[in-house]
């Protein structure tokens, strides 16, 4: 089960110290994987993150990708497979 609790006290206190930061959300996964759909990892606008996805090329393609998400300030689809971006993903730019 994932543990939310970790992932929203990384972005109040990420937001408190006035960084931006996205809430990125696993919607869908083809094959094997360590993560199911709903799991979530957060991203701050300096590349630090909390939760996990899977690890490894996965990770870093997911924080690279919020923080861009966050730099253009507006939403944005995404899917990985493996080590590659496919298109765009889902992580809203800011919490109200």
């Amino acid at each position: 089960m994932n543990n939310i609790f970790p992932i929203f006290q990384f972005l109040k206190d990420k937001t408190e110290a006035g960084l931006d930061c996205a809430l990125v959300t696993l919607t869908a996964v083809t094959g094997a994987s360590t993560r199911n759909p709903g799991a979530h990892m957060a991203v701050a606008a300096d590349g630090s993150a909390a939760g996990s996805f899977s690890g490894g090329c996965i990770e870093t393609a997911v924080i690279a990708e919020a923080v861009d998400c966050i730099s253009a300030g507006a939403p944005a689809k995404s899917a990985l497979a493996r080590d590659r971006l496919i298109s765009t993903f889902a992580c809203p730019a800011e919490a109200a």
